[in-house]
């Protein structure tokens, strides 16, 4: 809040900044912002059937396409408010597009 007339590039990574891939190979963070999570997603879903023996559920707030397989999305803070409801079904529709239903 304290930076919001600044814009999102005061307080995010630049997008054209690179990271390394333990492979040592250099890549834009654009091309992989979304990863980490998809990449966690998975083995915290196996790990927790795993140990329950159950089925269970998985939210993350950093998805990527096809993560919906492993878990589902966290459309981040509301208020749970009645006004809320109808922008959290416009979310809930639109990640679906992306694999991700609930």
């Amino acid at each position: 809040i304290e930076a919001r007339n600044r814009g999102l590039s005061s307080k995010t990574l630049c997008m054209e900044s690179e990271q390394i891939l333990p492979d040592g190979s250099r890549v834009r963070h654009y091309d992989v912002h979304s990863l980490y999570g998809w990449s966690q997603i998975r083995p915290t879903y196996e790990a927790m059937q795993e140990v329950t023996g159950e089925r269970g559920i998985v939210i993350s707030r950093s998805t990527f396409p096809s993560s919906g397989r492993w878990g589902g999305h966290w459309l981040g803070d509301n208020t749970a408010a009645w006004d809320q409801l109808g922008k959290s079904i416009i979310g809930m529709m639109e990640f679906s597009l992306f694999g991700i239903s609930y």
